[in-house]
């Protein structure tokens, strides 16, 4: 997600505060029931960020037009999940992941959101973004970020739940002796078990290799944000200086896609969500692009 995502979810959780949403019903959640009848295959997945405009003007109408591609598995920003949950049971859409809201992905309130995921059968729960204000500048400040995402890691297994981490492009500046800034997350908080989200797209944009990355953490990746980089778009560290146009539908720009795909099943990846930041059209038409390739390379 680029830099503007907290300010556009506060205007779509106003958004969808009004909207219309399909009655839940009582016990447990069907979600729940879908999760665990996923099979070994991928079950390509997309994260509703893509489709935020049309979410808060149309929730139904946007999701059956995700199901109908062919998508079965969502994932959802917190402050959506009251009205997406219940459209996406009856669409027999399973949320297996959420990207934490700004304060939650902080600690505050944390713990008791567990039980709601846990009713709607979510278990990947995804601190999604660090606002550059946040960013740790050196080695101290992103260990005491690791030993705090890893007392929230605890947490979330304790609630037989997973803490996952996404990248963008800053976690892959380095350290004076070379060491990169994601290793040291991820070494703070491999006792605890945290796993990494990683998006195939920023991590090309800072110049590392997805498929070495992969590798390394094999067993630790929980899922990937799958979407791909204009041949032309410069690499480098700052999010905010990527233009739209860098950012192109799964299999038509200059990742690997083939080699990315085959080292993340090797890793143990199950989960894939598509997420475009920007497209140049119908998001939900660049959604079925990115289907169309994805079905040809399972």
């Amino acid at each position: 997600m680029d830099v503007d995502r907290r300010a556009l979810l506060k205007g779509l959780a106003a958004g969808l505060a009004g909207a219309v949403a399909v009655p839940a019903r009582a016990g447990a959640h069907p979600l729940a029931a879908a999760r665990r009848q996923q099979d070994a295959a991928p079950r390509w997945g997309v994260q509703l960020y893509t489709v935020r405009s049309q979410i808060s003007a149309d929730p139904a109408g946007t999701l059956k037009r995700i199901a109908a591609i062919g998508y079965r598995e969502l994932e959802v920003m917190q402050a959506t999940l009251p009205v997406v949950a219940p459209i996406a049971a009856e669409l027999g859409l399973a949320i297996v992941s959420v990207h934490l809201d700004g304060p939650t992905a902080r600690g505050e309130g944390f713990e008791a959101f567990l039980p709601e995921a846990k009713r709607l059968g979510i278990r990947d729960l995804v601190v999604p973004f660090v606002a550059p204000a946040e960013r740790p500048a050196d080695r101290a400040g992103f260990e005491a970020m690791a030993a705090r995402l890893a007392a929230m890691a605890r947490t979330a297994s304790a609630a037989g739940l997973r803490l996952a981490y996404h990248n963008h492009a800053f976690e892959f500046g380095r350290d004076r002796d070379g060491t990169a800034w994601i290793d040291v997350l991820m070494k703070g908080t491999a006792d605890a078990r945290m796993l990494l989200q990683l998006d195939v797209f920023w991590a090309t944009v800072a110049g590392a290799d997805p498929v070495a990355v992969l590798r390394r953490y094999a067993g630790r990746v929980a899922s990937l944000h799958l979407k791909d980089k204009d041949p032309h778009a410069a690499t480098g560290l700052d999010e905010s200086a990527v233009p739209p146009a860098a950012f192109v539908e799964v299999g038509s720009g200059a990742i690997d896609f083939p080699a990315v795909l085959a080292a993340a099943r090797a890793a143990g990846v199950r989960h894939f969500f598509v997420e475009q930041d920007h497209t140049s059209g119908d998001p939900v038409a660049s959604l079925a692009k990115s289907y169309a390739y994805l079905s040809r390379s399972r």
